[in-house]
C-alpha cells in the first residue's frame, strides 16, 4: 500500500530489502510512503498484527507504464525501517538471473495479491512455463508467460526452488503485452542481470 491508495506485491530479498515492480512506487509524490505487510491476510500479517514496516528508501527504475503495459526493467528494491527478513525473523528469498535455456520448463511459481482479493490474502500458482524472453534496456529481460495474473500482482515474484530450501526469484510481475494473432496477450515478468545487480547493490549498501 502507498500514499496514492494503490497496492502491489513484493517479496523479501534481504534483511531489510523488498523486491517489487518499479511501477508500483509513487515516484512522483513529494510526500510519499509505502507500507509492506508480509503474508498479508484479512487486514494484518499472518505473523502477527504488528508485523509490518514502512519503506525508508527506494532504488530502481520508473518505467512509466500505463494500461497494463510492461517492461523488462520494471523493478525496484525498497529498504525497510524494520529488518523483517533476518534469519531469526521471517527469512528471505534468494535471487538468480534467468537463463533463457529454461524456456518451456514448467517449474515456475508466481505469488501476489490480485486486485479482487488483496484484502483476503495472496494467490499462488505453480507449474508455470516461460514461453519466450526478450532483452530490454538497463539489463532488463522481458519474461513472457501465461500464468494467471491481474492488477495487484505487480511486483509479485516469479520463482523456483533450486535445491531443498532454496527459493530463488528470477523476475517480478510487470504487466502484459499483445504478441501476435496466434499467441494473443501474454503476461510479462521483469528480470535479467540488471535485477540481480540491483538486489546485490541493496544488500551491500543497505544492510
Amino acid at each position: 500500500m502507498n500514499n496514492e491508495g494503490n497496492h502491489g506485491s513484493g517479496a523479501l530479498v534481504g534483511d531489510r530489502l523488498v523486491l517489487t515492480a518499479g511501477h508500483v512506487v509513487p515516484w512522483q509524490s513529494e510526500e510519499w510512503w509505502m507500507r509492506f505487510v508480509p503474508a498479508y491476510y484479512n487486514g494484518q500479517s499472518l505473523h502477527g498484527a504488528g508485523v509490518r514496516s514502512y519503506v525508508s528508501d527506494v532504488q530502481g527504475y520508473n518505467p512509466d507504464l500505463s494500461g497494463g503495459e510492461s517492461a523488462g526493467y520494471d523493478w525496484a528494491i525498497c529498504r525497510l525501517y524494520e529488518p523483517l527478513g533476518t534469519v531469526d525473523r521471517l527469512g528471505h528469498f534468494g535471487t538468480k538471473t534467468y537463463n533463457p535455456a529454461w524456456n518451456g520448463q514448467g517449474f515456475w511459481n508466481n505469488m501476489g495479491y490480485p486486485i479482487n482479493m488483496w484484502f483476503l490474502g495472496a494467490s499462488l500458482q505453480g507449474f508455470i512455463a516461460v514461453e519466450d524472453t526478450d532483452d530490454d534496456i538497463n539489463g532488463g529481460l522481458e519474461i513472457e508467460h501465461y500464468g494467471d495474473t491481474t492488477k495487484g500482482n505487480s511486483g509479485g515474484p516469479l520463482f523456483a526452488f533450486f535445491g531443498e530450501g532454496q527459493p530463488r526469484i528470477t523476475a517480478v510481475q510487470s504487466g502484459y503485452q499483445a504478441e501476435d494473432e496466434d499467441m494473443g496477450p501474454i503476461n510479462v515478468a521483469a528480470g535479467g542481470p540488471g535485477m540481480s545487480r540491483l538486489v546485490a547493490w541493496g544488500r551491500t549498501n543497505w544492510p
